[in-house]
């Protein structure tokens, strides 16, 4: 009997948290969406649904306490689904710790809280995917991935290898269905089955999820009837589960055969690396600085501080928020670009504050008075929050204890240390403070180096202005051109004695405008040039050079196209790097898009791009700065892709000959028969490529059309045989041709259009047992160069097999396939340069390298947002452009020796993203010696991501302090390389015990802890985490508190996506309350009316460890009283309860506002409920000379609470904006409370945005908005 088919049905919504509208309005979507699916949960016992993001999740079972424990006992029932993660990310644009952090944030509020075990992944709508998604995954507790985008070259069903070179089941389909009607709905099942079907599946499973659906309401009620059909129908909310439990038990049984590949997912609406950039910079600053903060509270807690959880917390979660897909991404409405840069800025400065108060912490406990001598005024330290010794400049501002008329730097054994000062000198000393730059050298790993500051006659000297156009330091020589518009005609590598550049192809450091058109589709997606170009070369300017002890300095000023621009670049001694910081000023104009230019000195090299914890190779442009793409197609077949931190101009793995010629391998197609000894040799292959950083695409000769062909619709996104060069401009720069007794096709059609000399020398090596050569291929659409072509050849499965698994072994080994001489058929010299050249970005995550190997920065571009044409008010009472201001933008050049790995370009990008940071003491006793590692993880290579407490109870909802001591503490380390590392980790104290754990920090076995130290092997792109339990330091400091523990602005106001606020504030809202009703006011008619009403007031309790117990106080209007007035509660860990109210009307007052408070851990938590009319202030603003002035008043019968809050770009932040910071910060957010009639006036001091950049003030209050232009 034939076994029955089936196709699971996963009902849901997908939540685009913001996108064409903001949080509070798409809320309404969400909430009620969830609301209809719940309800018919109640109705039909057949129905299932799938609930995921928390954005919209915990808000509703915050305020509908009654559905809690329904969705608990869903869920075991199986009826509900969840997606263990926070959300939905952009995973190319953002770190690997954001991605760490979105699934731990997710699985401690489905398991922790709902009691779910979510084990696929559902990034349905995510634009591309991070190479490492598997790796993630798999170490996450997830087994299996669902994604939909249309990404060139996926397949229904596939096994996708990770740079380590380990699986994970994958499917692709849309998360939208036909579903309209029940005819259309069951014809596109069964056409979707067939596709399964010639797979061999016996089950199938579709998802009818599309953005804001509300549920399809034919189905309700007939769940069962579509179970009972011959091919069964099941609606199920866990459907995606129960298929891959199918698929999984189908594998085991050899009933299907799933194919394997490790290609590239990157490319899907490029676009959102550059569109409103802004984000993508904010969002690097604030995951960095988010990541030192964790590193150095965790020190100053396990040194005696208060471990600051809920700051961090708060911080994480306001990132998550901004990651969402459709957020950092750029597409947003402005409303909501306005309110994520206001997050951004919450979370940088939350970040900022536990840094600064940590590191003054841990200076505190250090011994800065031993051996100072009596002039000493000051203690300097610098710290290191990166994993080996590093020397690097430092800019610091010193605030002296008293006046000085001179000062000196010194070591803690009184070297003078090298010191500019960069402030200018008053015309009258003494000195309160000066701007320095200092040379700190060997900076311990993870630790610190004291320098004092001693008071002299003389102060330190400034930089030089110089003669001439060119600086140097120790290793490089870099000269600039004036009549090159300030270009830079020459990097000279001092030490390789070459040049960098190559000058035919135009200047270094050049800033090119492109016209982009205006009308392009999805602009802010996408980019689109039409051919149009400004060079800064094309432009007077001025260059000057300056030289000082420290740093030499080149500055350029001149004009561009719509702005002016000031260009720094920097070469510090001792440090072997060029840093670049480029200013657009007081931009203003439209459909452009910004790029710098290196083109460099590299010869036969391919782009290496950075990964999320590894990297990989990627492709060159087909032309020269003609970017125009969208979606997944690529007009233009240019190479603009996403860079973590760098791109490199080198290789990752090479066909290396005999007489030293060599050729890089690109991004791969593996080409083969359906022989299963060929598919099993590409599979052994492509393991060991992409364990070295080479994407590979197995396809088969035919490109399996003779099965595609039959099927009325497919999931599988592939070319097919009519054009096999159709992935040359997204995943192809290399193909490998295996065959098998000549068995290969495509092999034959290669034959017929090589030269003949040379198709005759390959089919002399074909007829070898064994054959391997290397040919181009010639035969390539108008405008590509000639395509690499490594064909490997056997006449038997046994030596087809022997030969590849040698080839592997030597990939593993060296990155190299070592072939004779003999096996070279390139027609024209292959030389091995040996050289490589870094570009790293601090944001600007769009790059891309040009066929003449120019190397490109993208630096910003205008574009309509959503659904608005350019130049129209967008969910704003103005017309508003972000990027008519003043632009700031930072990156570095790092040329090296040898490839990206012997060069460490890793963790030179790590460095340049991570500057030394500097904290200013007295002089006192203490604990800790002046120089001072706090962790040790030796290794060549290794890379440390997070240190951070194993407890982390606010994100967990317990209420415990963190107590690292006792729980432990958590190292994430990744190999960036592809070779593996051995690591050794020393923590400063000593290790108790030690234990490998996965990336949820679930300890998984215990590691052997010899002499306080943990040994381990780090495999090829490996990322691990490992838990430490560190021995006690003593004596122990004060338990000082290290960050914020509640919301600047209190009352919170519980409902606080009705503000834009993106997370939920401090604390997590651990526990919540909620009012709700409707209140009538009167009747129709004179006579008779409404005096009572029924109000309910819910308080839910997330905390898993302990009982909630409080009271609700309930507040009215003088002539209103509530039955009861106040409500006590004790509700155990995880419940919820809602009340009964009577609201009474003692007088004829109908308007006025019904409050519910109650007070927890230090807050007041609030819902408001408005009777009879809007309750929002009047208000308008003026700018006095440094301050906006806010003015409100209350027009209204009762009391109005709210809070104002300034919206400035991001390098208005001041010191939270670190290396972008171009003018003070301020304080940007306050409260206020107006009783009727009275009025207020708010303060915000401040410099202006520098460029007339946008200030925006946001006035909010009882759950409405109001965004107002200055």
């Amino acid at each position: 009997m034939a076994q029955r088919t089936c196709t699971y049905v996963v009902p849901g919504f997908h939540s685009d948290v913001v996108w064409l509208e903001d949080q509070r309005d798409y809320a309404v979507s969400l909430l009620g969406d969830m609301h209809q699916n719940l309800q018919i949960l109640r109705v039909d016992p057949h129905y299932g649904v799938f609930l995921h993001e928390l954005t919209y999740l915990k808000p509703y079972l915050d305020t509908h306490p009654e559905a809690l424990p329904e969705v608990r006992r869903w869920i075991q029932e199986g009826r509900i689904g969840t997606g263990g993660s926070h959300s939905q990310p952009t995973e190319t644009v953002i770190g690997g710790e954001g991605i760490v952090r979105n699934i731990l944030y997710g699985r401690w509020y489905h398991e922790g809280v709902l009691g779910d075990q979510p084990w696929i992944y559902m990034p349905w709508d995510v634009f591309g995917h991070t190479a490492q998604l598997g790796q993630i995954l798999r170490k996450s507790r997830f087994r299996g991935c669902i994604w939909s985008k249309d990404i060139r070259g996926a397949l229904a069903v596939f096994w996708h290898l990770a740079l380590d070179g380990e699986p994970l089941l994958f499917k692709r389909m849309g998360y939208w269905f036909p579903s309209s009607d029940p005819d259309t709905f069951l014809k596109a099942i069964n056409d979707f089955f067939q596709e399964m079907r010639s797979l061999g599946f016996t089950a199938d499973c579709r998802l009818d999820c599309v953005d804001f659906k509300p549920p399809t309401a034919w189905i309700a009620g007939r769940c069962d009837e579509l179970a009972r059909r011959e091919h069964a129908v099941l609606i199920s909310g866990i459907g995606h589960e129960q298929w891959f439990e199918h698929a999984f038990h189908q594998h085991e049984e050899r009933t299907v055969s799933i194919p394997v590949t490790a290609r590239d997912y990157e490319w899907h609406h490029q676009g959102t690396g550059l569109s409103r950039i802004e984000l993508k910079i904010a969002n690097r600053l604030a995951e960095q600085s988010l990541q030192q903060a964790e590193f150095f509270a965790t020190v100053a807690h396990l040194l005696g501080a208060e471990y600051p959880d809920k700051a961090l917390d708060k911080a994480w979660r306001q990132i998550l928020f901004n990651q969402h897909h459709d957020g950092i991404a750029g597409p947003s409405c402005d409303r909501a670009f306005l309110d994520m840069m206001a997050g951004f800025r919450e979370a940088l400065e939350l970040a900022h504050d536990v840094r600064t108060r940590s590191l003054r912490y841990i200076c505190d406990q250090t011994d800065t008075a031993y051996t100072a001598p009596p002039p000493t005024v000051i203690a300097l330290q610098v710290h290191n929050a990166l994993n080996w010794s590093r020397t690097d400049a430092v800019r610091v501002t010193l605030r002296f204890p008293k006046p000085v008329s001179g000062f000196r730097i010194e070591d803690s054994q009184g070297n003078s240390v090298p010191c500019q000062l960069e402030s200018p000198i008053p015309p009258r000393l003494p000195l309160r403070e000066a701007e320095v730059t200092l040379l700190a050298k060997d900076i311990p790993p993870m630790g610190f180096r004291t320098y004092r500051v001693v008071e002299t006659d003389v102060l330190p000297p400034a930089p030089q202005l110089i003669p001439g156009y060119t600086i140097e330091n120790e290793y490089f020589r870099v000269t600039a051109d004036p009549q090159l518009g300030g270009g830079l005609s020459s990097i000279v590598d001092k030490l390789a004695e070459r040049e960098v550049l190559n000058l035919q192809a135009g200047p270094g450091n050049e800033i090119v405008a492109l016209l982009e058109k205006a009308d392009r589709a999805e602009p802010a997606w996408e980019c689109y040039t039409l051919g149009p170009k400004w060079f800064s070369r094309d432009y007077a300017a001025t260059v000057q050079a300056f030289q000082g002890p420290v740093q030499s300095r080149l500055v350029i000023r001149g004009e561009m196209r719509s702005c002016e621009r000031e260009q720094v670049v920097t070469l510090t001694q001792g440090v072997r790097r060029i840093d670049f910081a480029t200013q657009l000023q007081r931009y203003r104009g439209e459909n452009e898009l910004f790029v710098v230019t290196f083109p460099v000195n590299v010869q036969n090299a391919e782009p290496v791009f950075e990964e999320r914890f590894g990297a990989i190779t990627k492709r060159k442009s087909k032309g020269k700065l003609d970017f125009r793409f969208h979606q997944w197609r690529n007009y233009s077949e240019c190479g603009a892709r996403h860079a973590c931190q760098w791109v490199d101009l080198s290789g990752a793995a090479w066909v290396r000959f005999t007489d030293d010629q060599q050729r890089p391998f690109g991004m791969c197609h593996l080409v083969t028969s359906h022989h299963p000894a060929s598919v099993q040799a590409a599979y052994i292959l492509q393991r060991a490529l992409i364990r070295k950083g080479i994407p590979c695409t197995p396809v088969y000769d035919d490109f399996d059309a003779p099965r595609r062909l039959q099927l009325p619709v497919e999931d599988t996104i592939l070319p097919f045989p009519n054009n096999p060069n159709e992935d040359l401009s997204l995943g192809m720069s290399f193909r490998v041709l295996i065959s098998m007794n000549g068995d290969n096709t495509m092999l034959a059609d290669l034959l017929g259009h090589l030269p003949k000399a040379q198709a005759d020398r390959l089919r002399a090596i074909l007829q070898e047992e064994q054959g391997i050569a290397l040919v181009e291929d010639t035969f390539m659409p108008n405008g590509w160069q000639p395509l690499p072509v490594l064909v490997i050849a056997a006449k038997e499965a046994a030596a087809l097999q022997a030969m590849v698994q040698q080839l592997a072994a030597q990939l593993e080994e060296t990155a190299c396939i070592a072939l004779p001489t003999s096996a070279n058929l390139v027609e024209r010299p292959l030389p091995a340069d040996d050289y490589g050249v870094a570009l790293v970005n601090t944001g600007n995550v769009l790059n891309s390298v040009e066929n003449d190997h120019t190397m490109v920065l993208f630096l910003m571009h205008t574009a309509a947002w959503g659904g608005t044409p350019w130049g129209q008010p967008d969910r704003l009472p103005f017309v508003f452009i972000p990027e008519h201001k003043t632009h700031l933008f930072r990156y570095s050049l790092y040329p090296h020796r040898g490839s990206w790995r012997e060069a460490q370009v890793a963790r030179v990008g790590w460095e340049v993203d991570n500057p030394l940071q500097t904290v200013q003491g007295m002089l006192h006793g203490g604990a800790l010696p002046l120089d001072y590692s706090f962790l040790q993880a030796d290794a060549a290579h290794a890379v440390l991501t997070a240190l951070k407490p194993a407890d982390n109870p606010t994100g967990r909802f317990e209420s415990h302090p963190v107590d690292a001591e006792s729980k432990g503490i958590i190292a994430r380390l990744y190999d960036p390389t592809g070779f593996g590392d051995i690591v050794y980790l020393r923590w400063h104290t000593g290790i108790e015990s030690a234990h490998q754990a996965n990336l949820l920090e679930e300890p998984l076995q215990s590691l052997e802890v010899q002499q306080d130290a943990v040994s381990f092997r780090l495999d090829s792109f490996a990322v691990e985490t490992f838990l430490l339990k560190p021995k006690p330091f003593t004596p122990k400091g004060g338990r000082r508190v290290l960050g914020a523990t509640a919301e600047p602005v209190q009352p919170v106001y519980v409902r606080y996506w009705q503000h834009n606020l993106g997370a939920d504030p401090i604390g997590y809202l651990p526990v919540a309350v909620s009012l709700r009703g409707e209140v009538k006011t009167g009747i129709h008619i004179a006579q008779g009316g409404v005096t009572i009403n029924t109000l309910e007031v819910g308080v839910v309790n997330n905390l898993r460890d302990r009982n909630a117990t409080g009271t609700v106080r309930l507040i009215v209007p003088e002539g209103w009283h509530t039955v009861p007035a106040e409500i006590p509660f004790d509700l155990p860990a995880g419940e919820s309860q809602i009340w009964k109210v009577l609201l009474c009307f003692d007088t004829p007052r109908r308007t006025g506002v019904v409050r519910a408070q109650l007070e927890w851990d230090g807050q007041t938590y609030e819902d408001v409920l408005e009777v009879g009319r809007e309750y929002f202030p009047e208000w308008e603003m003026d700018v006095e000379r440094h301050a906006l002035v806010v003015r409100l008043r209350n027009g209204t019968d009762d009391l109005i609470q709210g809070a104002v809050q300034v919206i400035t770009p991001l390098e208005t932040w001041g010191d939270a904006a670190g290396m972008y910071r171009l003018t003070a910060g301020s304080k940007h957010t306050q409260g206020f409370r107006l009783q009727p009639d009275e009025r207020a006036e708010i303060r915000f001091e401040g410099e202006p945005p520098p460029g007339r950049g946008f200030i925006i003030v946001k006035v909010m209050a009882h759950g409405r908005v109001d965004y107002r232009m200055v």
